[in-house]
């Protein structure tokens, strides 16, 4: 299994999710982050699970669902975690603007 970073931009996806979920429910919250960090250490053994988003976004980029969340990542000698992103928002734009894929 490779190291797993979490980029600032993810970091921060993922604390906004926080905040999203425990306005109803904390519990729920540490949930979700707990699957996410499951599901981090699952690519980090098997990093070419996810979708290769080279042509669309950056080369190396690649992109794997987790519930209604697409998680943009690039695999070097870690496993780089670049966003946590809603699947209804519009990530290309989304990665477009914040040059994630270059991170």
């Amino acid at each position: 299994m490779i190291d797993v970073e979490i980029s600032r931009a993810a970091e921060a996806d993922l604390i906004d999710l926080w905040l999203h979920i425990s306005a109803d429910d904390d519990a729920a919250a540490d949930r979700q982050l707990d699957h996410f960090d499951r599901v981090f250490r699952l690519l980090a053994t098997q990093p070419l699970m996810g979708v290769d988003r080279s042509a669309m976004l950056q080369e190396g980029v690649r992109s794997f669902v987790v519930d209604h969340h697409l998680v943009f990542y690039r695999v070097d000698a870690k496993l780089r975690i670049l966003r946590v992103l809603h699947g209804t928002r519009d990530w290309m734009a989304v990665l477009g603007e914040s040059n994630a894929g270059a991170a």
